[in-house]
């Protein structure tokens, strides 16, 4: 396995997204962003070396869907860090993700650089609009999946 073959791979069934989660401390909910690589497929095994070789993220079964399906499993990597090595790996090999792969790299080490997303972190509108930007950048060169659904939450910056 090298990265050529990883990075075509990923071209092919690879997908990076880039959300807002909240959590609730302290009875307040904070929002934050995720950043996620995720590779989904059916052989476990190829999924488990790919992961030993990049040694970063996780795989997961995923839940079934319908009955007739095979099993499908998923390597997710997802803390910021991680995506950040990931993206630094495969930029150079990447084609058809590449242009995705840039965004998420700079919204990661963005992330990274004013370390947001953190318990406690205190965000500038500035910070807020930087990321929103990007967010809606990736969105437009992956495509949005909502498929013309509004998000049933609100972020308190919106």
């Amino acid at each position: 396995m090298n990265l050529d073959w990883l990075a075509g791979f990923f071209d092919g069934e690879g997908c990076v997204s880039m959300s807002w989660g909240s959590k609730e401390y302290s009875n307040r909910r904070h929002w934050q962003p995720r950043v996620v690589c995720s590779i989904v497929n059916t052989d476990n095994e190829l999924l488990q070396r790919i992961r030993d070789f990049l040694k970063l993220g996780n795989v997961y079964r995923m839940s079934d869907t319908k009955k007739h399906h095979r099993k499908r499993y998923v390597l997710k990597i997802a803390s910021v860090d991680e995506v950040l090595r990931f993206t630094e790996l495969l930029l150079p090999h990447a084609e058809a993700k590449n242009e995705a792969l840039e965004v998420l790299h700079e919204a990661t080490a963005f992330l990274k650089s004013r370390r947001l997303g953190k318990r406690g972190a205190k965000w500038t509108k500035e910070d807020l609009q930087k990321i929103r930007f990007l967010e809606i950048k990736l969105k437009k060169i992956v495509g949005n999946k909502t498929r013309g659904r509004k998000r049933k939450y609100s972020l308190p910056f919106d």
